[in-house]
């Protein structure tokens, strides 16, 4: 798995031309995926399916402890970075099917999370 990330990563740099911070935010939302499948026990990325991809976006929702300097919190994700992530997904998925490393993406079809709609800010009359 770690030789088709290495392939991205050239490809990001070298074909596309990305910024180096561009190039290390994708490489930080994919991080997350690679752990979950290594610890799900699959063995390349030929044998994620979609529900494993259902599970991973679950996980990533989900409540759980995350450190910080001052105590333990629990949150998961915002739903943009979780619609981010699958986006950096499919994009590396997009780049395996098309350079004949997987035949498929089990990505293509996967939902984005439904985005939470804010309110626009509006001035008062005094500030008016």
């Amino acid at each position: 798995m770690q030789q088709y990330l290495a392939k991205f990563i050239q490809h990001l740099e070298g074909e596309r031309n990305l910024s180096p911070y561009t190039v290390r935010n994708y490489r930080t939302d994919l991080a997350p995926f690679f752990h979950f499948v290594e610890a799900e026990g699959v063995e390349g990325l030929e044998a994620v399916d979609r529900k494993l991809l259902r599970r991973y976006v679950a996980w990533l929702i989900q409540d759980r402890p995350i450190l910080t300097t001052r105590s333990t919190i629990k949150r998961g994700h915002a739903m943009r970075s979780v619609a981010r992530k699958i986006s950096v997904l499919r994009t590396f998925y997009r780049f395996l099917v098309r350079e004949d490393y997987l035949e498929t993406s089990p990505v293509s079809r996967l939902a984005l999370p439904k985005m939470e709609k804010r309110l626009p800010a509006f001035l008062s009359k005094q500030q008016a």
